[in-house]
């Protein structure tokens, strides 16, 4: 995995519309642009779900706010990605806006597990979408080993979601997230469903051992953003397997 960049927009409310038109226009070039873009989405925040602690602030008023996930394999895709937003989109996207894009830049992942399969996105065919942030105590492999078994399950045992991933963020911050403690590693977890049946599952299999594990290494819990698929604006995902699968313990 090359890159992972998450991209926080602030619409003007009655630009709403014209955003959305641009989002679904420019998945739809991105799509086209080649294999080196893996994942590339656009996401409403009306309508959280909770789950506990938020990952981003409320909106501010008269505005409406957009989520965007583009992932590239390699260089190649970055340069997809880049080329992709250099014209029409970036033009579009700054008439619409109240201020500049807020972005987090994960270039290239120290660690990254999970899945993504071939499914294009939309109000009709996603039933969740979430964001996860974990903030780990120091001494973080366990919890890496511990996130490699539990990907292995979700590629070998869950079909159903068309992204599932842990990247682990560069230090620092960003202009979208506040950075780590220093010495404390944080993570960003990736959860996308098409259907209902297919979390009731992953959350039937999570009881096994990961919900249970996982909280002994966390120094909070976890903050998220979570939405039904009815906010989905437009984007797509393409098979591909993050991290070294060669690694991944039997589940």
């Amino acid at each position: 995995m090359h890159s992972v960049r998450v991209t926080r927009y602030r619409v003007k409310h009655d630009q709403a519309k014209q955003f959305e038109t641009h989002a679904i226009a420019q998945a739809q070039r991105m799509h086209e642009s080649g294999p080196g873009v893996i994942a590339y989405a656009f996401v409403r925040r009306a309508g959280e779900l909770p789950r506990g602690p938020s990952l981003f602030s409320n909106p501010l008023s008269g505005t409406v706010e957009y989520i965007q996930i583009a992932v590239a394999v390699d260089a190649g895709g970055d340069a997809q990605i880049s080329t992709g937003e250099a014209t029409e989109w970036r033009q579009a996207m700054q008439n619409t806006l109240l201020m500049p894009p807020e972005i987090e830049n994960i270039e290239p992942p120290s660690f990254v597990a999970g899945v993504s399969r071939d499914h294009v996105w939309g109000p009709d065919s996603i039933f969740r979408c979430a964001i996860f942030r974990m903030r780990a105590k120091p001494n973080e492999e366990p919890l890496e080993t511990g996130a490699l078994r539990m990907m292995r399950s979700v590629v070998d045992r869950e079909p159903d979601p068309p992204l599932y991933t842990i990247t682990k963020r560069n230090p620092g911050g960003s202009t979208l997230l506040p950075g780590a403690l220093d010495g404390y590693a944080e993570y960003l977890r990736f959860h996308v469903y098409r259907h209902d049946s297919g979390l009731s599952h992953h959350a039937d299999l999570d009881k096994e051992w990961w919900g249970a594990y996982y909280p002994q290494y966390l120094i909070a819990p976890l903050e998220s953003m979570a939405v039904a698929g009815s906010e989905v604006v437009a984007g797509f995902t393409r098979d591909h397997v993050w991290g070294a699968a060669d690694t991944y313990e039997a589940p």
